[in-house]
């Protein structure tokens, strides 16, 4: 399941920060070999690409882990990807990305979608009512 390879990966991104890079690595490489994170596994579950930029960046491929941060459609963004649900710029998964405008502007547009989600479950309003709310208050919807 997702939520068990975004746990592997923390675990990883914990043994890293304590020094326990060996293990880190270790971990690092048996998730690459489980197959779950290819691109034939990405093109059958979209929600694993945002594990894959977890593991990049925990890898320390900064670079690499943009570019594909970069090919997520921001309108069919996974939201929620960890047992505790966290802000993406709260997951220490991917503390290698927080700096970068490419992270930020993903972050922006998850805390934004995850506030549009809020709003119509509170209020039995359609997406497209809290779009023109939205739109009708002078801000984009960020697509």
């Amino acid at each position: 399941e997702n939520r068990d390879l975004i746990d592997a990966v923390l675990l990883s991104h914990c043994n890293a920060i304590t020094g326990k890079r060996a293990d880190a690595d270790r971990l690092i490489a048996a998730l690459w070999d489980t197959g779950m994170l290819t691109d034939s596994a990405l093109l059958a579950d979209k929600t694993l690409a945002i594990v894959r930029v977890a593991l990049h960046a925990v890898e320390g491929n900064v670079d690499t882990a943009i570019s594909e941060l970069s090919a997520i459609d921001k309108n069919s963004m996974t939201l929620g990807i960890a047992e505790i649900i966290l802000p993406i710029d709260q997951l220490p998964v991917f503390e290698a990305l927080y700096d970068t405008p490419e992270f930020q502007e993903y972050a922006k547009n998850e805390r934004y979608q995850t506030a549009r989600f809020a709003r119509m479950l509170a209020s039995n309003e359609t997406e497209r009512e809290v779009s023109a709310l939205v739109e009708d208050a002078g801000f984009t919807m960020g697509r």
